[in-house]
């Protein structure tokens, strides 16, 4: 019988110890969206750390992996002949959309390709990976049908408009937007949504000429649940780890999130106690962080690092001395050095990017540009946390070197 759900933000953990973790058997996830990835999750992917993409994903809800654009070469390129107006009462499914430049590719194909031929069966998605057990997600999806149908409460329309089922009749259900209609047996919601599994593994993998039928959609918390459920089915009872974006180390472990979660796994384990835990202990990692790291081929991107790195040590020498005259009297070459090229170069290769603003450097880049992932050794070490504050001290300490040396330049 499931008992309880623990959800906790873990800070203190370094990179070299999830992939010590991951080697003993734990389960060490990254939960993306198919879009651009940016720094952070390509170098975590090129250390051999999974992603599952989560396919229920909105185009306009995304705003960390823009799926509507290909990020390339610094630029956004608009993949879209047209984009679907903005709706409260409609969400918009990036695997359902057709990129403008080829009909038989959608957008979640059109970026999850290149992530493939990067880095192989390391990225996969939850339709994927949870059709790896089918007859346990249509026994999951049964009890929902029966005890819990509100969490089989959406729907997909082959236009790729997902909106709430409205009840028909007293056995049947209605979905509709401004392009389609569609019905749904009480009865039959299981069956569909096992089936709209079944089309977005199609849609992100394989979209072809394949065209949708759409179905019944799980909802938010039945997807997390899910997710869950198939950790345990695949790894055991262990503690999973999940290498959060900006986004989910925020929602996932509020008690709202949890205590939401945790009555569907609750119910699930009542009907179905051989494919629930007696609990689940999830650690949320904030991965975002982990941007210390550059193309192999890109010389910039190994300059402006190096150049961070020279004024991040300083920025340690000033925290242990608590002096800003640690600054002014550590001046040297190399620091003066580093801060030109900071200066010349940083935009470049921006450490501070705002992904959900920003074109950075994108699986697009890599896979043109032939790169690998190089990792700065030493941060390998570093908890998470720490690596968030160096992030958000170190343009402070960068900008405390620059007006140093100008007072320098101006003396002389």
């Amino acid at each position: 019988m499931f008992k309880k759900l623990s959800i906790i933000a873990c800070e203190d953990i370094t990179v070299r110890n999830l992939l010590r973790l991951q080697k003993d058997g734990c389960s060490v996830y990254r939960t993306s969206h198919a879009g651009n990835w940016n720094i952070y999750k390509l170098l975590l992917s090129q250390l051999g750390l999974p992603d599952c993409i989560w396919d229920v994903t909105c185009i306009h809800r995304d705003v960390n992996n823009q799926p509507r654009y290909q990020l390339i070469g610094g630029e956004k390129v608009l993949l879209l002949k047209e984009t679907p107006p903005m709706n409260n009462g409609t969400r918009f499914l990036t695997p359902y959309y057709r990129t403008g430049e080829n009909a038989d590719e959608t957008l979640s194909h059109f970026h999850v390709t290149p992530l493939k031929k990067l880095f192989g069966s390391g990225v996969t998605s939850q339709s994927e990976v949870l059709l790896e057990y089918e007859n346990d997600v249509s026994t999951i999806f049964s009890i929902a049908e029966r005890f819990m149908p509100h969490q089989l409460g959406r729907y997909i329309l082959p236009c790729g408009c997902m909106v709430p089922l409205e009840r028909l009749g007293s056995e049947s259900l209605e979905a509709k937007c401004s392009h389609n209609r569609a019905s749904v047996l009480q009865k039959d919601l299981a069956e569909s949504a096992l089936s709209t599994l079944k089309e977005l593994r199609r849609l992100v993998f394989d979209p072809g000429d394949y065209i949708p039928k759409g179905g019944v959609v799980y909802s938010f918390e039945l997807v997390v649940a899910s997710f869950y459920l198939w950790l345990f089915w695949k790894f055991g009872d262990k503690p999973t780890y999940q290498l959060s974006g900006p986004d989910m180390i925020g929602y996932a472990t509020k008690p709202a999130f949890i205590s939401g979660v945790e009555k569907v796994l609750k119910v699930l384990g009542e009907h179905a106690p051989r494919l629930v835990p007696e609990k689940i202990d999830a650690f949320v990692v904030p991965a975002t962080f982990f941007r210390f790291g550059y193309p192999s081929n890109l010389e910039v991107s190994e300059r402006v690092m190096a150049a961070h790195e020279t004024v991040r040590k300083l920025q340690a020498l000033k925290r242990e001395w608590r002096n800003v005259d640690v600054i002014r009297e550590s001046l040297n070459h190399s620091v003066r050095n580093a801060i030109e090229i900071i200066e010349r170069d940083g935009q470049k290769w921006n450490l501070f990017h705002d992904p959900s603003k920003d074109a950075f450097y994108s699986q697009h880049d890599m896979l043109k540009n032939g790169a690998c992932m190089k990792v700065m050794e030493g941060y390998l070490d570093i908890p998470f946390g720490t690596m968030g504050k160096i992030l958000e001290t170190l343009p402070q300490t960068e900008r405390q070197c620059r007006r140093l040396e100008f007072q320098t330049n101006e003396r002389r």
